[in-house]
């Protein structure tokens, strides 16, 4: 064969190669690619701040060494309310935050936070005195103390259940237990009798409020770092997709502790007679850039031809 037949033969052979990856990339839809992951990223599971609506501290009135009758109830859920901000601070935990009362969720959901102090003894040794209570009520032995004495903490036990209700509905999602071996040294102090009538000088006068929330926060700590959560209700929504590039944009940013690379769900909201809406997975999408009150991700894959619409919503896609 002849040079000029050979050069002949390499400008045809260059040239069908050309038209043919023309034809391939014209037939084919090129799927986004996320800028803000690099190949090989695996992805993270979010944790989002999840809003839970408190209900008042279970406990029971009981009878201090002066005679007056306390009731710690208001004061607790104070402290619980305070201590429940605090999870949002908990590397790699489900944080939470308190739900305004008023707020309403799609078909009456809502997660609901129900604590309770199943048992609360303590002593005053000197006087052989015992005051508090347990499951069988209110207890209190011995004489009558108006003065400073020194009390002991016996068996303090707290229970944290989280529950998810919809329609209705509620049943338990996750649940911590804790008691008073988290106080190690700190189970003995000073009380002045003679300054205490009510509940809430019980524990703002004495260490025992400090020792109540330092219990509420491990057991809280416990509920936000339980697994379950992952599965638990949360969900933000689209409010703007970008068909050409895959863009979504969705109304949960840092602030709610949404970080790059985490995998969501997107779901399509279809209206129901006479019953909740249903939802139908429409698209898997990865974030790729966070900002304090939004977030942006790329379309992993689409799971139904419909495709995203804003208003859709996204939730958690755990990925382990």
């Amino acid at each position: 064969m002849s040079k000029a037949s050979i050069q002949f033969l390499l400008i045809v052979l260059f040239f069908s190669a050309v038209a043919s990856s023309s034809v391939h990339a014209a037939g084919k839809k090129q799927t986004p690619q996320n800028p803000g992951c690099t190949p090989g990223t695996v992805s993270k599971t979010p944790h989002p701040v999840r809003s839970v609506l408190l209900t008042s501290v279970g406990t029971k009135s009981f009878q201090l060494p002066n005679m007056h009758e306390v009731d710690l109830s208001l004061d607790l859920k104070s402290i619980l309310a305070a201590e429940v901000t605090g999870t949002q601070n908990i590397p790699n935990a489900n944080g939470l935050s308190v739900m305004d009362p008023t707020d309403t969720l799609p078909c009456g959901s809502r997660l609901e936070l129900r604590a309770s102090v199943s048992t609360l003894e303590l002593e005053v040794s000197k006087f052989g005195i015992k005051f508090g209570y347990s499951g069988a009520g209110s207890e209190i032995i011995g004489n009558k103390i108006e003065g400073s004495a020194e009390v002991t903490i016996g068996t303090v036990s707290m229970d944290f259940l989280l529950y998810e209700c919809s329609n209705g509905q509620c049943s338990t999602r996750a649940a911590a237990t804790v008691d008073q071996s988290l106080l190690q040294g700190d189970i003995k102090f000073m009380v002045n009798f003679g300054e205490i009538s009510l509940g809430p000088e019980f524990l703002w006068k004495t260490p025992m409020g400090q020792a109540i929330r330092k219990m509420m926060a491990e057991g809280l700590r416990k509920l936000a770092l339980s697994p379950q959560l992952n599965k638990v209700a949360w969900h933000a929504k689209v409010r703007e997709f970008v068909p050409e590039t895959g863009i979504v944009l969705f109304d949960a940013g840092s602030n709610l502790n949404i970080a790059s690379n985490q995998t969501f769900v997107v779901y399509a909201v279809e209206p129901a007679v006479g019953i909740c809406d249903v939802f139908k997975a429409v698209a898997y999408i990865r974030t790729s850039k966070v900002d304090p009150l939004s977030s942006v991700a790329l379309v992993d894959s689409f799971q139904d031809a419909r495709g995203i619409h804003p208003g859709d919503i996204v939730v958690v896609r755990p990925t382990d």
